[in-house]
């Protein structure tokens, strides 16, 4: 990361390194059934109808099925997570392993929900996640620039 810095990258010559799925459920769907468990609420059946339709299961199986390099991906998951039930991680784990993807998983112990990259741990993965990822580029074009 940069001190102080912007970070300029070309996106046209650059392939992706590293990835984030920055959604720690496997589908829209998981997430309304894990917060409106309850069969007779109606919101677990309203997926279809909201505006973020991201699903970082079939972002991952996109990923695996490209020609050339895959990216590196990161599970940070909280181990006390309020919100993300546990199976929701080992689905995006699976994905990854029969993917073949270059997976790393560092599980914040102790941290609930929004303190998995507060916390001192998983900030420590995050930035040793970019720092490995940086430097397995193969060449310097591919590096992002501090300017």
């Amino acid at each position: 990361m940069c001190r102080g810095g912007r970070t300029s990258y070309d996106y046209r010559t650059a392939q992706n390194r590293g990835s984030d799925t920055g959604d720690a459920f496997y589908q829209r769907q998981s997430m309304l059934i894990a917060l409106y468990p309850q069969k007779w609420l109606p919101y677990r059946y309203l997926h279809p109808f909201l505006w973020n339709h991201w699903d970082s299961g079939a972002a991952l199986q996109r990923i695996a099925a490209t020609d050339g390099l895959k990216p590196q991906v990161l599970l940070l998951p909280a181990t006390r997570d309020e919100v993300v039930p546990s199976e929701e991680i080992e689905k995006l784990a699976s994905i990854c392993a029969e993917a073949r993807l270059s997976t790393r998983r560092v599980d914040v112990l102790g941290a609930l929900h929004t303190e998995a990259t507060i916390r001192r741990e998983g900030q420590q993965a995050v930035a040793d996640f970019v720092r490995d990822v940086c430097k397995g580029s193969q060449s310097k074009r591919d590096r992002p620039v501090c300017t």
